[in-house]
C-alpha cells in the first residue's frame, strides 16, 4: 500500500472520532476541524518517523489533548476579564472618573493575582472561569482526575482571596465595599 493509500485509510478510520472528541472538549465545530486537520497535516510530515508509534489510536487523542490545550491557552490570552462571575450589585458603576480608575486598579489587581497563581492552577482556572469547561473536561484536557480539578481551582481562588481581599472604594464619605465571591 502507497503513502497516500495508507494516510487515506487512516484519515477514515480516525477523522470523525477525533472531531468528536475535539468537539467535546472545544464546543466549537469549526475549531474542531482545524484542530484535527492540523493534526493529520503534522501527522504526514512526520511520515517518516510514524513506525516508531508503538499506539497509534492513542498517539492521535493525545495530539489532539495537546492540540486542543494550545487552543485555549491562545483563546484565553485574546480574552479580558469573562471569568469574574460577581452578581451586578459588586460591580463598581463608571460614573466618576474615581470610581473609573478604583475600578481598572482592581481589575489590574485581579490580573496580575491570576498571573501570579502557579502554572497548573493559573490554566485551570483560566479553563473552567474564562472558557467555562466543565471540570471532567479539564481533567481530560489536562490528564488529570476530577478531583485534582477541583483542587486546583479551590486553590486557585483561595490564592485570589487572600491576594484580593476585600476592597474599599469611596463614594463621597461613604466607604463601600466590593467582595468577589467565586
Amino acid at each position: 500500500m502507497d503513502d497516500k493509500a495508507a494516510f487515506d485509510e487512516l484519515f477514515d478510520h480516525f477523522h470523525s472520532r477525533l472531531v468528536n472528541f475535539c468537539y467535546l472538549l472545544v464546543r466549537s465545530y469549526e475549531a474542531s476541524e482545524d484542530i484535527v486537520a492540523e493534526i493529520f497535516y503534522q501527522f504526514l510530515k512526520k511520515r517518516k518517523t510514524a513506525n516508531r508509534i508503538e499506539n497509534l489510536e492513542k498517539y492521535l487523542y493525545q495530539s489532539v489533548r495537546f492540540q486542543v490545550f494550545k487552543f485555549l491557552k491562545k483563546k484565553s490570552a485574546q480574552k479580558f476579564l469573562n471569568y469574574i462571575e460577581c452578581p451586578t450589585d459588586y460591580f463598581i458603576d463608571f460614573h466618576s472618573p474615581e470610581k473609573e480608575y478604583l475600578n481598572s486598579e482592581l481589575e489590574k489587581i485581579l490580573i496580575e493575582s491570576i498571573q501570579a497563581l502557579p502554572p497548573r492552577r493559573k490554566v485551570i482556572f483560566k479553563m473552567i472561569k474564562e472558557d467555562g469547561l466543565k471540570y471532567n473536561e479539564v481533567a481530560i484536557i489536562m490528564d488529570v482526575s476530577v478531583k485534582t480539578v477541583e483542587t486546583h481551582l479551590s486553590l486557585a481562588i483561595r490564592d485570589l482571596k487572600e491576594k484580593i481581599g476585600t476592597y474599599y472604594y469611596s463614594s463621597g464619605r461613604d466607604a463601600k465595599v466590593v467582595k468577589f465571591n467565586y
